[in-house]
């Protein structure tokens, strides 16, 4: 299960320490293939999410996306749509090519409630104005 998770290089981690079948045991109960309702509810709240992807060298780019609640959507249990509206050299968008994973982190600074989650990109609009839709498959 953990291959699904985890890159390369945090598998050689696991293996390295010992820790590779707890942490597989661990991940069946904590990671998901599905985003649950309270999860889906909670990213439709938000203002704001961190999108972290890697370009075509490899460099990984960090990106706070802002918008008015809602603008992070989940239609159903797969997908995860984010809009902006006209933007300005967001980094993890200018790094984000379709089948491309992206991960999605969800933070709310009042009560320190987060949702972290992995995805790829099924969707990417123009350069001047951005909606993705990510789906988990």
């Amino acid at each position: 299960m953990t291959n699904k998770h985890f890159h390369a290089g945090e598998l050689r981690l696991q293996n390295h320490a010992g820790m590779r079948a707890k942490i597989d045991v661990m991940t069946q109960h904590l990671m998901r293939d599905f985003i649950p309702d309270q999860h889906r509810e909670f990213f439709e709240e938000l203002e704001y999410i961190f999108l972290g992807t890697v370009d075509q060298r490899g460099l990984a780019h960090a990106s706070i996306v802002t918008g008015s609640v809602g603008f992070a959507s989940s239609p159903d249990p797969k997908t995860l749509i984010v809009r902006t509206g006209p933007r300005q050299d967001i980094r993890a968008f200018d790094a984000l090519d379709i089948g491309q994973p992206v991960g999605v982190l969800g933070l709310d600074l009042s009560n320190r409630r987060r949702n972290r989650m992995p995805y790829f990109c099924t969707y990417r609009s123009s350069r001047t104005r951005m909606m993705i839709a990510i789906s988990m498959d």
